[in-house]
């Protein structure tokens, strides 16, 4: 084959292959929701992030996670957020990453709390 075609499709091949790697990055993140009778249980696919590089945040009622990575082939940012219904219970929410999975786990109040108070009306 001539040089220039030889160069032209190993650089082709390289491009491909990058193109690939990111395209399997971006588009497998999948997220899940499942409430049982005692919580809430929030999954994120991650793979690949380094668990120091994940945060996972609180801010009023709403859950933000967020992660970064950079490697040869670029950078990857994830940022996402759930809103968290009223019956939880903020004190006890875990987090767990493991095998490529963000996993969340958010109690649920007691039913006499999560009903409220009542307020007189004067």
């Amino acid at each position: 084959m001539f040089p220039i075609m030889r160069n032209f499709f190993d650089h082709f091949g390289e491009s491909f292959n990058i193109l690939f790697d990111n395209f399997d990055e971006t588009f497998a993140e999948n997220y899940g929701y499942e409430e049982t009778a005692d919580e809430i249980i929030f999954s994120l696919e991650m793979p690949g992030f380094n668990k120091e590089a994940i945060s996972v945040l609180l801010e009023g009622n709403r859950l933000k996670i967020s992660a970064e990575r950079k490697s040869k082939n670029g950078s990857r940012k994830i940022d996402r957020a759930f809103i968290l219904p009223s019956s939880v219970d903020i004190k006890k929410i875990e987090s767990e990453y493991k095998d490529g999975v963000l996993i969340i786990k958010a109690k649920k109040l007691e039913e006499e709390k999560f009903k409220g108070v009542k307020i007189v009306v004067n």
